[in-house]
């Protein structure tokens, strides 16, 4: 796979000086090229093997992006500084993590063309409701991330005061295609819920039932809604039981979690089932 970016870019290189159409068509031919690279990416079951390839892919995105800004460019940049933050940095150096979650945020703020954030209560609204398919992989590159940022600094008042906007525009994402990027926005607010005290609108029960939404658009061998039932439904209830149940399913089922398009997830959530089983006296 690396060698095969290296030679698109070379043979990117090579057109640079050809004129600004011959570099639109060389990007354009590319573009597809990297659909399929990313695909590759999210499947490879080896995490070092997998970093590899995701920081060689961020420089190249971040490279084509200089000749010729094409949203779908920008749309795979955001979903690789989101992916290498979590799947590498998150729990080993949140401080990167974060940084590479903000660097996210912002290319999606680029999509969306304007700083949502900057503006009034009315205004945004608004704007959201306008908000049509076509805007839903800005919609959700912006907000995702910046949730994920967030969840490393809740103590911040800027996490405080922009976290309603946030989940505002994953609704709002939900509202028009519920599936979008293996159904995230339902973790992203069932994770909310769980974690929120009741008196602020917290309900673990409607937690679940996102999570359950997840797993039904995603099917039985992605973890990821799994992953986010254990972390936060189980613990938020102090179902234990519950929580070896999928820690149980988990590991009977790992050569052919490690089999999915999706392996890379299958195999962080793997790690990060590990981790909360390690640590459950603090947990339970």
């Amino acid at each position: 796979m690396k060698r095969s970016l290296l030679l698109l870019a070379l043979l990117l290189a090579g057109v640079a000086g050809s004129g600004c159409s011959v570099r639109r068509l060389a990007v354009n031919g590319v573009t597809p090229a990297l659909d399929q690279f990313v695909d590759a990416l999210y499947a490879e079951p080896d995490p070092a093997l997998a970093r590899t390839a995701f920081e060689t892919d961020l420089h190249l995105i971040q490279g084509l992006r200089r000749t010729h800004d094409k949203p779908r460019l920008a749309e795979l940049e955001a979903m690789a500084l989101t992916g290498y933050g979590m799947v590498f940095w998150e729990g080993q150096d949140n401080q990167r993590a974060g940084a590479l979650y903000l660097r996210a945020r912002d290319v999606g703020l680029q999509l969306l063309g304007q700083d949502v954030f900057a503006l009034g209560e009315e205004s945004f609204q608004s704007w959201l409701a306008q908000r049509k398919i076509a805007d839903l992989p800005a919609l959700f590159w912006t907000a995702f991330p910046y949730g994920a940022w967030m969840n490393l600094n809740l103590d911040s008042q800027e996490a405080l005061f922009y976290l309603p906007r946030v989940e505002a525009i994953v609704t709002r994402g939900l509202e028009l295609d519920e599936s979008y990027f293996f159904g995230a926005g339902h973790l992203f607010l069932g994770a909310l819920a769980c974690t929120r005290p009741r008196f602020v609108g917290g309900d673990p029960a409607a937690g679940l039932e996102r999570f359950q939404a997840a797993a039904r658009l995603t099917g039985p061998d992605f973890l990821l809604p799994k992953l986010f039932e254990a972390r936060h439904y189980c613990t938020a209830t102090l179902d234990e039981d519950r929580f070896d149940e999928i820690l149980a399913a988990a590991r009977e089922r790992r050569a052919e979690l490690l089999r999915h398009p999706q392996a890379l997830l299958n195999a962080w959530c793997l790690r990060q089932l590990d981790s909360l089983d390690a640590h459950r006296d603090d947990l339970f």
